[in-house]
This record gives structure tokens, sequence and C-alpha cells, in this order.
């Protein structure tokens, strides 16, 4: 199951509420990127201008909020038509990326907590 939190802000985070009642309920939590209208041209145009620096803060975002990944909705027009749809997916798949690599520093990040406590040793008496 996926639950995405959606409104029409460019970025939509979902709450933290809601994040931990998905998780808790085995739901997948989605953020929401979108872009509309005539303004969305040049905002979906920047996008894919800076696909690497976008999908990394992104990602960022996602792990930082511990939500699962983002629904991403571009409704307007590309500003150079399907020339512009390699692009798009290129900025999708380098997402994708993005976010795998982000989960992957989550795990080694929980493994060397875990590891850090428990190998910590007694302490002082």
């Amino acid at each position: 199951d996926e639950f995405v939190y959606f409104a029409h802000h460019r970025i939509s985070i979902p709450p933290v509420e809601w994040i931990d009642d998905c998780h808790s309920n085995g739901t997948l939590c989605l953020g929401t990127v979108i872009t509309e209208h005539s303004e969305g041209i040049q905002e979906t145009s920047e996008l894919l201008d800076h696909t690497v620096e976008c999908a990394a803060q992104l990602a960022a975002i996602a792990h930082y909020y511990n939500f699962d990944g983002w629904l991403i909705n571009i409704e307007s027009p590309l500003e150079h038509g399907s020339t512009d749809v390699p692009r798009l997916a290129n900025f999708l798949s380098t997402l994708k990326e993005a976010m795998l690599k982000e989960e992957l520093h989550k795990a080694d990040t929980h493994t060397q907590t875990h590891t850090h406590t428990h190998t910590g040793g007694g302490g002082a008496s």
C-alpha cells in the first residue's frame, strides 16, 4: 500500500503524524512535487536543468522527515516539448538513485548506531 500526501504546493511534505501512522500500518508514505500551469513550465525546466542537485535535495528531505519517496506530478507543458522527455526520464532515474543512496545511508547509520550502542561496554560503575 501507498499513501500520497497531495497538495497544490510545489513541494508537499507529509505531516509527521501521517508519516508515523502510515509506517505503523505498513504503508509507504510519499510527498508530492508538482508543477502546474504556465508558471510550471519554467519550474520544470529548472528541475531538469539541475537534475542531480534537485534529486539530491528531494532525497535528503525525504530522509530527514522519514518518508518513503515522491509522487512527481508534472502537469505543465514541457518547455521543449517531446525533446524534454528524455531529460524528464533522466530526472526520475536520478531521483530514484538518490533515494536509494539515502536509504542505504539511513540503513548504515542505523547499523552504526545500533552497533555503537551495543558494543560500547558497560560504562563506568
